[in-house]
């Protein structure tokens, strides 16, 4: 099989069998080995499907680099969601303007980034905004996304070709 036929989530399951015990990734005191890894993918692709989310959705991410980033992208890719990285650096006018072009059905931001998703809330396009800080009047838990049925799915199989990031650009002369 060529690289060109294996699924991001195919990598992660290969990696877990062969570095099983390795560290796979780090973020502050959080470490969690290759073969931890895919339980982490597994429940949190699950609940995302439990919450109603279907192959072909998007969400929009509003993280730093952290390890639920790295997570939700795997359990996106796993069920076949579309990821809308937005850079933190963006205004919310710019943000504005790419939300309501990609038009995802929730938003994932950290407690720092609580005021430009509350300054996006009127635009209607999520079902759902959740904070992986904490929950609070303005968003749910992004806890309440993680399924402790980690268990392997079976559905849905995105392709490999399938569509699964969008990342927005900026045009910049110079």
């Amino acid at each position: 099989m060529s690289l060109r036929e294996h699924s991001i989530y195919d990598c992660i399951i290969n990696n877990a069998r062969n570095y099983s015990d390795e560290i796979a990734l780090v973020s502050g005191d959080l470490r969690l080995t290759y073969g931890e890894v895919p339980f982490h993918v597994n429940s949190l692709a699950r609940g995302l499907l439990n919450t109603g989310f279907e192959k072909g959705d998007r969400i929009g991410v509003l993280l730093n680099n952290c390890a639920e980033y790295a997570l939700l992208l795997a359990a996106c890719t796993r069920i076949g969601l579309i990821t809308v990285c937005l850079n933190t650096r963006t205004s919310s006018d710019e943000m504005r303007k790419i939300l309501e072009q990609a038009k995802p059905k929730a938003l994932i931001f950290q407690k720092s980034y609580e005021q430009q998703a509350d300054e996006l809330r009127d635009l209607h396009i999520h079902r759902q905004l959740y904070c992986i800080d904490e929950a609070s009047i303005l968003s749910s838990s992004f806890d309440q996304l993680l399924d402790e049925d980690s268990s392997s799915l079976t559905e849905p199989q995105p392709a490999v070709d399938d569509g699964w990031l969008i990342i927005p650009t900026a045009a910049v002369d110079g």
